[in-house]
Formats: C-alpha cells, structure tokens, sequence
C-alpha cells in the first residue's frame, strides 16, 4: 500500500510539473508570434532567440516578488513569466539582451511589457499593451 501511494505522488507531481512545462511553452510561443516579434520587426529587430530567466527571476525588472505565484489585480488572477529575448537590428550582427514580462490570465496573454532601458532608448516608451 505505501509503495503505491508514493508511485502515485510521484507520478502526480511529475505529471503537473510536465503540464506546467507545456503551458509555459505555449504562453511564450504565442507572446512571441502574436507580441513580440511584431512589435519588434515594426523598431526594425529581429529575434535570434529567447530562454527562460528562471523560476523566481523577473530579468531586468525590479521585482521583488517571485515570478511564478498568481496574484489578483482588481480581482483577475494574473500570472507572470518573464523571458529573455535576444534581438538585432536586421543585417547586424551584434545581439541585445532584453527582458519581456508576460502577464496572462489563464492562457490568454493580458499585456507584454519590454525591459525599460530598451523601450526607453528606442522608442521613449515603457510598455506596451
């Protein structure tokens, strides 16, 4: 009886954590395709490619609370992934690192803002919706 109680959580929880991986991947595929790089090719960038900034890491936002823990503004559960994005210019070589916050409800992305120091410099602005 313990054997198969312990077989069962193991296997729950690698089953949610497998789950999880594959939400994950479906939220940052979709942020890009439908966010990101069009938004990017409009400034004249391309991607060359992005990673995950980790489990409790926010990039180059200063955010003090960990990523991956939903919260409830104005009473929508919102959910935020952050990922590395590595652009550059067309026709040039050298790459930037920035940072895209994505904040999804559920798996519909609600808003992708950009690591403020790019958006600053490029266009004068912070974030966009």
């Amino acid at each position: 009886m313990e054997v198969f109680t312990v077989i069962l959580v193991t296997s729950t929880a690698f089953i949610v954590m497998a789950i999880n991986v594959f939400i994950f991947r479906f939220i940052v595929d979709k942020a890009i395709k439908k966010h990101i790089r069009p938004y990017l090719k409009k400034l004249g960038f391309e991607i060359d490619k992005s990673e995950w900034v980790g489990l409790f890491g926010s990039g180059d936002f200063t955010e003090n609370e960990p990523s991956r823990i939903p919260y409830m503004p104005y009473g929508n559960p919102m959910q935020t992934v952050y990922v590395y994005v590595y652009i550059r210019k067309v026709n040039e070589i050298q790459t930037i690192r920035i940072t895209a916050k994505i904040m999804t409800f559920l798996l519909f992305i609600r808003k992708v803002e950009y690591s403020k120091g790019f958006i600053d410099n490029i266009t004068g602005r912070h974030s966009k919706k």
